[in-house]
């Protein structure tokens, strides 16, 4: 994330990098002053941190929409930074009080059949609407049998 701080005598505003529609006719930013050009470029900011404390120690006020945008900024960093982090961290599978076992298995993923299929814990064979069984082996979640069963891996 590359971001540019444009001034003029009393004001900052963020240039957060802008976003070309159509074929590059209209340039849209979050604030409508980097847009006009009317501003001087000041520094380019490779990380949020950095940027937020230059705001936060600078001379000059923020504007208004800019600051939105910041902050907007931040929290789908944050949310992004939370959801890596959470993709990341390998699940296991739990024993009763909640707790994990370091040598248990990992789980890959848990399955939630459609509306009108059952399965046989015994035998992870599948019966409901056919439709709805197909759907499960096309995904690649269920496995046709020799028998002409359907499986759930």
């Amino acid at each position: 994330m590359n971001a540019t701080i444009h001034y003029n005598r009393t004001t900052n505003h963020i240039d957060f990098g802008t976003v070309r529609t159509g074929a590059g006719q209209n340039v849209m930013n979050r604030c409508g002053s980097v847009t006009r050009g009317n501003l001087a470029k000041g520094r380019t900011f490779e990380g949020l941190d950095d940027l937020k404390y230059y705001v936060d120690h600078n001379a000059r006020k923020l504007c208004k929409n800019c600051l939105k945008a910041l902050e907007a900024e931040i929290a789908s960093e944050q949310a992004y930074q939370a959801r890596l982090a959470a993709s990341l961290m390998p699940a296991t599978e739990g024993d009763d009080l909640g707790g994990f076992e370091p040598g248990a298995p990992a789980v890959v993923s848990t399955v939630v059949l459609p509306h009108n299929v059952t399965m046989d814990p015994a035998t992870r064979i599948l019966s409901g609407q056919f439709r709805a069984m197909k759907s499960l082996m096309d995904c690649g979640l269920a496995l046709m049998t020799e028998d002409g069963d359907l499986v759930l891996r």
